[in-house]
């Protein structure tokens, strides 16, 4: 009983992981087309660009810098679309 429980509770934990992933994926070819982008290099150079510019230091909440990538913002604006 236990063991089915555990597969149970792994393949979930597995189709969430590839339901993200495939958002991550779907997300980054729809910029990739909107931005005519077909090369990889010129993908990697504007991904590393955009994450460059959407690093933001906060030094106003606490002595120690926050910092904020597109990650982490795009997590915490979806958490409170909800």
């Amino acid at each position: 009983m236990e063991d089915t429980l555990k597969k149970q509770i792994q393949e979930s934990f597995r189709v969430i992981r590839l339901q993200v992933q495939k958002k991550m994926w779907r997300e980054k070819l729809s910029r990739t087309i909107t931005r005519n982008v077909f090369d990889v290099e010129e993908l990697k150079k504007l991904e590393t660009e955009e994450t460059i510019k959407s690093i933001q230091i906060d030094l106003s909440d606490s002595r120690e810098p926050q910092v904020y990538l597109p990650s982490t913002i795009a997590r915490s604006s979806n958490l409170s679309n909800k």
